[in-house]
């Protein structure tokens, strides 16, 4: 969900986030409960379960960089050992300096100022990494680890979070908010002539107060004058608002396809979602 253009997302962009991380630091508590938090919120996250395997960086795995919306990165105590996290870091880097992607640091028990200023263990584990590399690509992770580490994030022994559940729906909460934002951006269509003060009707209606917490608005009218536009326009803005959600166009169209049982099936499979917890819904969505 996060473009400067005009591209719609789902056609530009195919994850929500990339998660950069040291994975025999976090991968059995802080990632697996951050995964989880995610994926239950629809969001769709993608990481690299073999970055102990090699040393080299892949393309394609560069190209994922770039086919994210947000990157969260997560320093932990030996993130700068491995030159792998690194590459990744200076790619997120240049993905926020030329594609305008969000990066939020998380500083999972480690102080922030040892990875700015790569001191105490955290600079130990980045003098192990030097060891046999470039001068240039040396300083190229420097640049991004200093540059990166002073961005808005969190500190996990900060005063202020109170326990590592806190801490993910923070996380949680913020990547959302950031995936909101920048599809509304997205969604906001020039082309569509008019469409904006039926957006907002359609808003009022599902949003205004009522002792009533379900919500039904129908849009009527002949063929072609535009309903499923508005509907989906509408749809784009809001999803984030909800924990699940799913759009299927053409109801008519799909059951004569494949009965409505199946339908129904393929409804609640989205919106529950699978049993790893990862959704795609390349271009539906109901909340």
């Amino acid at each position: 969900m996060a473009s400067t253009s005009s591209t719609p997302p789902d056609q530009y962009k195919k994850w929500d986030a990339f998660i950069s991380f040291r994975g025999k630091d976090i991968r059995k508590d802080f990632l697996s409960h951050l995964l989880k938090a995610l994926f239950g919120k629809q969001i769709k996250a993608f990481l690299d379960e073999n970055l102990d395997k090699g040393k080299e960086i892949s393309s394609s795995l560069l190209e994922t960089i770039e086919e994210s919306y947000i990157s969260v990165v997560i320093f932990s105590e030996n993130y700068a050992e491995s030159p792998w996290c690194l590459d990744e870091l200076v790619k997120i880097l240049q993905c926020k300096k030329t594609l305008g992607q969000i990066v939020l640091p998380v500083f999972y028990r480690v102080d922030p100022t040892d990875v700015q200023e790569l001191r105490g263990n955290f600079g130990e584990a980045f003098s192990q990494a030097q060891h046999g590399e470039e001068v240039k690509k040396v300083e190229e992770w420097c640049h991004a680890l200093k540059e990166i580490s002073n961005l808005a994030g969190w500190d996990s022994q900060s005063r202020n979070i109170k326990s590592e559940s806190e801490l993910v729906e923070e996380i949680v909460n913020v990547v959302l908010e950031k995936l909101n934002d920048t599809f509304k951006g997205d969604y906001e269509n020039d082309d569509l002539i008019g469409i904006e003060s039926r957006v907002k009707k359609m808003e009022e209606l599902l949003f205004s107060e009522s002792v009533n917490d379900k919500r039904v608005v129908g849009i009527w009218g002949m063929g072609g004058i535009g309903k499923t536009t508005l509907a989906e326009e509408v749809f784009h803005r809001i999803k984030a608002k909800f924990d699940s959600h799913c759009f299927v166009a053409n109801v008519r169209e799909e059951i004569m396809k494949q009965t409505s049982n199946a339908l129904r099936d393929k409804i609640f499979h989205q919106l529950l979602g699978e049993k790893d917890g990862y959704i795609d819904t390349p271009h539906l969505g109901l909340s």
